[in-house]
């Protein structure tokens, strides 16, 4: 800094301000000192400017593991969200990490937060981690979630409307006259749960008839729906009349395992998925869908967790969902 200092001219605490992007420095000055400093080939020490500053500058994203196969994320779903918040994080100039997949109680995300890995973390999904969650959230925690929101929740949660998004879901079945459908999700998590919900209060308030069938799967990925969707369709007698996939994944696999067995996807049997990934539109035939907007969650989270890094307690908020009605 020195070196710099002498070939720009100018002193060495103006050179740190100048790497820093203070606004004490005016924007002459500062191109000046950084041309100085690329032609020297300096490079800031980030680690030891986190150490001064206290603060890493670094955010972990917690994926949902244990709800993968093997531990492999595959819901393309969840790289949209990942992609959005990593973007809304590099305009804070954050660093990201992922937490290992072997993290999965309270005492392992602390040691994270001990061991200054990271400043805050954002967890993609409650999953079977609300346990977790809670205890994090007892310990006054730098946490934000992405998923269901309950008004009880301990913790700072970013989420769609899931009860508004099943309802949807179930108004459209029952106006396309459904009496006979299906449900394909996991109870066991909590998004799932609320969008079961409004599915059934869509269905009793357009039709006030019906019956609703389920089929739990442990994954929301192709090659776990698709196997179950063939078993269920392999009994003639559990053929429904239109079906409600909590995850556009989960509506491809059950869209495939119906053309196996002569029917059509929306002709013969109507489905609606969620989340409106990209190939939900491409899919032959075009996948009917409730979008949740990920680009707007995105900064939320990293919004929401930047406030509770600053000492601030924000509520959580939920976000609108829209029906996109495509050829199923």
């Amino acid at each position: 800094m020195d070196h710099i200092a002498e070939l720009a001219n100018v002193s060495k605490a103006t050179v740190s301000r100048a790497l820093r992007n203070s606004p004490l420095v005016n924007e002459a000055t500062k191109s000046i000192v950084l041309e100085a400093a690329r032609n020297s080939g300096y490079v800031v020490n980030k680690n030891a400017r986190k150490l001064r500053d206290k603060r890493t500058n670094t955010i972990a994203i917690a994926l949902d593991f244990p709800s993968y196969p093997g531990q492999r994320v595959a819901d393309p779903f969840v790289f949209e969200l990942l992609s959005d918040i990593v973007n809304s994080l590099a305009v804070r100039e954050k660093d990201v990490i992922l937490c290992s997949p072997n993290a999965s109680d309270a005492f392992a995300y602390q040691q994270l937060l001990a061991a200054k890995s990271a400043d805050g973390i954002i967890f993609l999904g409650q999953g079977d981690r609300e346990d977790v969650l809670n205890e994090l959230a007892g310990r006054r925690a730098p946490v934000v979630v992405w998923g269901g929101v309950v008004d009880d929740a301990p913790y700072c949660t970013v989420g769609s409307d899931n009860r508004h998004g099943g309802y949807l879901a179930g108004s459209r079945l029952a106006d396309l006259g459904c009496t006979n459908v299906l449900y394909m999700g996991n109870h066991r998590h909590l998004e799932s749960r609320l969008r079961r919900e409004g599915f059934e209060a869509g269905l009793k308030d357009a039709n006030g008839r019906g019956t609703v069938s389920e089929l739990i799967v442990k994954e929301f990925v192709y090659e776990t729906c698709l196997p179950a969707a063939q078993r269920f369709l392999s009994d003639p007698e559990n053929r429904p009349d239109g079906v409600f996939a909590v995850s556009d994944i989960a509506a491809i696999a059950f869209a495939a395992a119906l053309r196996e067995i002569g029917l059509a996807a929306g002709k013969d049997v109507p489905i609606v998925g969620y989340n409106d990934i990209p190939s939900a539109a491409f899919f032959s035939p075009a996948i009917t869908t409730v979008r949740q907007d990920t680009l707007q969650a995105g900064a939320l989270l990293v919004e929401k967790l930047m406030q509770i890094l600053e000492g601030l307690a924000p509520k959580s908020v939920m976000l609108p969902t829209n029906l996109i009605v495509r050829e199923t």
